[in-house]
């Protein structure tokens, strides 16, 4: 049985009427580089031959509404399995350990006062794809008997 599986938790940025969205920070356990295919607004798929920069050796990604502008940020070959959401001003936030999940996408609605961190083991379909479930991108194949577990673990810093 082909498979993907994502989550979709938002958390509320700022957290007290003090601060700013841009008071906050995403800061991987490790130093990554990456980049995002950027998604076509007018057909949903994501577009792999085009994509934007978003790390470059760095573990810090400062948040800012622009980062949304063309939609969800799409990561990949990600080294880093935890991730933390948090004020710069007063450390408040959440850590995420999301092992065994292969992408992790960023994604905030225009200006919202949130931010969603999402793991998934594959992403939306993407254009260089045909229409078969079982042909995705990140898709697991289940045999009969076989089963798959799968965490994601939520910390309030």
């Amino acid at each position: 049985m082909p498979f993907c599986l994502g989550l979709h938790p938002g958390f509320n940025v700022p957290l007290d009427d003090e601060e700013d969205f841009g008071d906050y920070v995403l800061t991987f356990e490790r130093e990554e580089t990456c980049d995002s295919p950027v998604l076509d607004p007018e057909t949903g798929l994501v577009r792999t031959a085009a994509r934007r920069p978003v790390l470059e050796n760095t573990r810090q990604l400062p948040l800012c509404h622009e980062l949304f502008a063309a939609d969800a940020l799409v990561l990949e070959n990600l080294r880093s399995r935890k991730v933390c959401l948090y004020s710069k001003h007063s450390g408040r936030g959440v850590e995420m350990n999301f092992d065994g999940f292969d992408f992790f996408g960023v994604w905030q609605p225009q200006n919202a006062p949130f931010v969603c961190l999402e793991p998934w083991t594959g992403t939306a379909t993407c254009d260089d794809e045909d229409d078969l479930f079982a042909h995705k991108r990140g898709v697991k194949l289940l045999g009969p008997g076989e089963g798959c577990q799968l965490a994601c673990k939520i910390t309030l810093l």
